[in-house]
């Protein structure tokens, strides 16, 4: 984990999912052109956005390479030059395809229906 970590170290290429809390990105690496599945969460302030990180940073302890679990690979706080809000990101393996319709079509399910 780098406490240098940065969005500005990925290239966004598409808006996959957009939820009440924040946004998932698909990105390219910049250094090495892996491409990764980034959740971006925003936040007012620094204690909120420290308590959510203190949180995302448990994903990173999960099992590593179970075919049922999504891989988290970095977590990091950013905040945009003059920007006020902060966000929480949490850079994970990206998953397109069949999975990716799936999360869609149940995010749009519990929008309308909750």
């Amino acid at each position: 984990l780098s406490s240098r970590a940065s969005c500005l170290e990925y290239s966004r290429m598409e808006k996959l999912l957009v939820a009440s809390v924040g946004h998932v990105l698909q990105c390219q690496n910049k250094k090495t052109g892996e491409v990764v599945a980034i959740k971006r969460i925003e936040w007012d302030n620094l204690d909120q956005a420290n308590k959510a990180l203190s949180e995302a940073w448990k994903l990173l302890k999960l099992p590593k390479n179970s075919p049922h679990l999504v891989q988290y690979h970095r977590v990091f706080l950013h905040k945009y030059p003059n920007a006020a809000t902060l966000f929480v990101c949490c850079v994970m393996e990206y998953c397109g395809g069949e999975f990716l319709l799936q999360v869609r079509v149940f995010t749009n399910f519990k929008t309308h229906f909750f």
